[in-house]
């Protein structure tokens, strides 16, 4: 009608709404595109970036699985033993050695330096000759060396009789008594055990206070009216501990038997 409100405005609702769907999904189509082409197929000699970065870190790991292996030349190399620490560990020859001697009463040996067979003195890193001493009621033989790892090997064999009765096996027995407290006197017993040598043994395993770092093996026996005493001492260059009682429990009792075999 004339003179009559001026129309509304048509509404354009549906039409914004119609093109933010579109422009989504351009947005998405665009996106994904994108993805597609970081993360296909290259073509032919190219490798994707992710599979890229898990062979370097393949490769990494191969050469320091490669480092951490051990090679043939790192096995061989280092200072071979000469067989030195053997002398620390010897228990002795493969044949026990069996006690044949005659009747008491027993006379101190004219050489006691006799005392050990080539072969165990060998074993014991001392071969060669020792330092004897012989003053009537008593006799003894030592031997030292030092191997070319400086470590330290003494030996040494006293046998005695009671002075003023050297026939007395009584004497005898109160001798033993009196040489068995004597043992390690100035320094620590570590070990005590029987010795199943002669009438009666005794062996000791101590720390000789008086020689740093030396540990002593002593072994004593008595037969009658003799009495010895064995002596095996070890004193490596870098003061360590030289002797294990599990190896001299083994040897003492076998240099005892070689030693009361060369009684007279």
């Amino acid at each position: 009608m004339p003179g009559g409100p001026p129309p509304a405005p048509k509404k354009r609702t549906g039409l914004w709404i119609g093109l933010g769907i579109g422009a989504v999904v351009l947005l998405l189509v665009v996106v994904g595109g994108v993805v597609f082409m970081t993360s296909g197929d290259d073509g032919p000699g190219e490798t994707p970036v992710a599979a890229k970065d898990r062979d370097s870190e393949d490769r990494a790991k191969d050469d320091r699985k490669e480092d951490d292996e051990p090679q043939d030349s790192d096995r061989d190399a280092g200072p071979k033993s000469d067989g030195a620490d053997e002398f620390s560990t010897y228990r002795g020859p493969d044949k026990p050695t069996k006690v044949d001697i005659g009747s008491a009463p027993f006379a101190v040996p004219k050489d006691a330096c006799a005392a050990f067979t080539d072969e165990t003195l060998a074993g014991l890193g001392v071969e060669g000759d020792g330092s004897s001493v012989d003053i009537g009621d008593s006799a003894s033989c030592r031997w030292m060396n030092v191997t070319s790892d400086g470590t330290l090997h003494t030996l040494k064999v006293e046998y005695w009789v009671p002075p003023g009765d050297q026939k007395s096996t009584s004497k005898g027995e109160r001798l033993f008594d009196f040489k068995e407290a004597g043992i390690a006197a100035l320094g620590t017993r570590k070990e005590e055990d029987k010795l199943d040598v002669g009438d009666e043994g005794k062996l000791v395993f101590a720390d000789n206070s008086l020689q740093e770092g030396q540990l002593e093996a002593t072994g004593l026996v008595r037969k009658d009216n003799m009495v010895i005493e064995i002596t095996r001492g070890v004193r490596k260059d870098g003061g360590e501990p030289g002797l294990d009682y599990a190896d001299v429990k083994v040897l003492m009792p076998e240099l005892a038997r070689q030693a009361l075999n060369n009684v007279d």
